[in-house]
């Protein structure tokens, strides 16, 4: 590899900072887990490890303006106190066969590892543009502002994107919560990030 590996699955929780004054929200924080961070020339870059049923150029192409990866760095470069200037996505392309009538599962392993060459897997670098992280924290900033007020903004373009999205009934009674009050439960955070939420 090119790169040195500084940590893997780290988990984080920093303040949210507000883009125009510098100052941490009293409010909001950046949690979560990122699956890596790399050293590369000196320089900083997350580790995404990604699953994609086609990682054909459009899907790579997409990759660019990924929200997921820019929260990641905005939080990793506060919490590192260096700047993170790109990530580095390793994409494996899921196998398109399915289990045959009749098949037993020892057979299926074996069909899918025969199915799997170097052509499944794809590595792309992507340096963040001038501007990029600075962009998204303004974005992520006003999206909490808007919730903090009461106010989300749907993304209707995504659903009916990839089948149908499960808070699709909440957006069709206008976030009312008592009419669809039995299509959701409440939960603890995802067990990989209980400990940096509640503590």
């Amino acid at each position: 590899e090119d790169f040195t590996v500084v940590s893997v699955e780290q988990e984080f929780a920093t303040p949210l900072i507000n883009p125009q004054t510098g100052a941490p929200s009293k409010t909001w924080e950046l949690a979560g887990k990122v699956d890596g961070i790399i050293e590369r020339n000196g320089e900083l870059w997350i580790l995404a490890h990604k699953t994609a049923s086609n990682a054909n150029d459009d899907y790579l192409n997409r990759i660019e303006i990924d929200m997921q990866i820019a929260f990641y760095a905005i939080a990793m470069q506060q919490v590192m106190k260096r700047p993170i200037v790109g990530a580095l996505y390793d994409v494996l392309e899921k196998p398109a066969l399915r289990l045959k009538t009749n098949e037993d599962i020892d057979s299926f392993r074996l069909r899918v590892r025969d199915d799997i060459d170097a052509d499944n897997y794809v590595r792309r670098y992507v340096r963040f543009a001038d501007g990029f992280l600075t962009l998204r924290q303004s974005i992520l900033w006003a999206m909490c502002r808007e919730i903090r007020h009461g106010a989300i903004c749907p993304n209707t373009s995504a659903c009916l994107q990839y089948s149908t999205c499960p808070y699709l009934p909440l957006c069709r009674a206008c976030g009312d919560l008592q009419c669809v009050a039995e299509f959701y439960t409440t939960r603890q955070p995802h067990e990989e990030l209980s400990h940096v939420i509640r503590n």
